[in-house]
């Protein structure tokens, strides 16, 4: 709005000091007279901008194309009519309708311009044409040689090439003002790519700082643990007795299978990420490979388990088993019982479904639950602990064999995982 208000100014002080330079027979009564009809046009524009601001019409899109198009539209008749009155075809007053198609050029659509530019040129033409054949009065200026303001021959060649000239003008305005918008747009696009690319590595650069000291902590954890009950061994072994003694140990085992549990699954990720990791798979019934990793997990006789006798699949069978095991102890840290796990053929694959009857997972991190390093937090802390590689390691296990994985909800509440695995084929 200020540019049309500076716009104003200057056209109508050019005209005053052109007028001043000049020394044209002509008066300022018609810049006078209109200059004040300009002014509240303006006003009333800029009001329907203000409250646009505040409230924007419901087809907002429509209503400033409008708006924009009744200004241009009211600029040229404006000018126009200032151009009659102050001298017609002797004045330079055509600058300042090649000035306004420039500006309608630049904030208007291609196809709106162009318009504007054959209404400016409309305007034009009837002015001098009516002046050359007595329709119009014509407000001499002595510019030109007497008798070639009525010249036939003189008024076309100068209709024509001012045509010309400014619809010339418009389609070259236009045409820059289009090669701007591609280029602010791609400008926009890669403005959105960097930002991305800048968010996705402060999110790398958080998780892993995360990650870091999560890892830490599950390290230090079972090392204290070993060290400590070790420390108390060598400083108190002949002063334990053999169940103490045997019961440290067991402390000592169990926490030695929890770290290498954790090293193994840094390395096996590791090999996912890089794609590396190998499979073997074989023809494995399984019931009885379910059966295994129930009791490998902390739930056996907890889980209930509905697999069809006979059903086989084409698996990697120690792949498979960990896919089982980190999905039961999954659902024993955030879920509920009762714990299922059923089976099924589809096709030419079979679908596993290990489902609990927990709280299930907020819809807004179904997203990002397979993803590495990450763990569903509920409440200022999270449910569990550990490294957030358990459902990365069961998507990327399932993927290597061929299958693909998926969360639901479960009917009645809770969390469903499924993953499917294909079916040998026939023999």
């Amino acid at each position: 709005m200020l540019l049309r208000w500076a716009g104003v100014v200057v056209l109508y002080g050019a005209s005053v000091l052109a007028h001043q330079l000049g020394h044209y027979r002509t008066s300022l009564a018609a810049g006078n007279v209109i200059a004040p009809f300009v002014i509240v046009y303006n006003v009333l524009v800029w009001r329907f901008i203000v409250a646009w601001t505040r409230q924007p019409p419901q087809n907002w899109r429509r209503a400033y194309r409008l708006l924009g198009n009744g200004q241009c539209a009211a600029d040229l008749t404006v000018l126009t009519i200032g151009l009659h009155f102050g001298g017609g075809v002797e004045t330079q007053a055509v600058a300042e309708i090649a000035a306004v198609l420039v500006v309608a050029g630049l904030v208007l659509s291609a196809a709106d311009s162009l318009l504007k530019g054959v209404y400016a040129c409309a305007l034009l033409d009837a002015v001098i044409i009516g002046e050359a054949t007595g329709h119009l009065s014509h407000a001499p200026l002595d510019v030109l040689r007497p008798g070639l303001v009525t010249n036939r021959a003189y008024v076309t060649s100068v209709v024509v090439l001012l045509d010309i000239v400014l619809l010339f003008i418009t389609a070259i305005v236009v045409f820059i003002a289009q090669r701007i918008r591609l280029r602010e747009a791609e400008l926009t696009r890669l403005y959105g790519r960097e930002r991305e690319a800048v968010e996705r590595l402060e999110e790398l650069d958080r998780m892993k700082s995360d990650f870091l000291a999560t890892v830490s902590h599950e390290l230090r954890t079972p090392l204290t643990a070993i060290r400590g009950f070790a420390l108390t061994l060598v400083h108190n072994w002949d002063r334990s007795g053999d169940a103490v003694r045997k019961e440290q140990i067991g402390i000592i085992d169990r926490q030695s299978e929890r770290l290498d549990r954790l090293v193994g699954n840094l390395l096996d990720f590791s090999r996912l990420e890089s794609g590396r990791a190998v499979v073997y798979p074989e023809v494995v019934e399984l019931a009885s490979l379910v059966a295994t990793a129930v009791a490998s997990s902390s739930l056996d006789g907890a889980v209930q388990v509905s697999v069809p006798a006979g059903l086989e699949v084409l698996a990697d069978r120690d792949r498979t088993e960990q896919v089982l095991v980190n999905l039961l102890e999954n659902a024993r840290k955030y879920g509920e019982p009762p714990i299922r796990v059923e089976a099924a053929s589809r096709h030419n694959h079979v679908v596993v479904v290990v489902e609990d009857k927990g709280a299930g997972v907020p819809a807004d991190e179904v997203p990002r639950l397979f993803g590495r390093f990450y763990q569903v937090e509920r409440g200022p802390a999270k449910v569990s602990s550990g490294v957030g590689l358990g459902l990365a390691l069961v998507k990327g296990y399932v993927e290597a064999q061929g299958g693909e994985t998926w969360y639901e909800e479960a009917d009645g509440g809770g969390a469903r995982f499924s993953f499917t695995l294909p079916r040998p084929p026939a023999s």
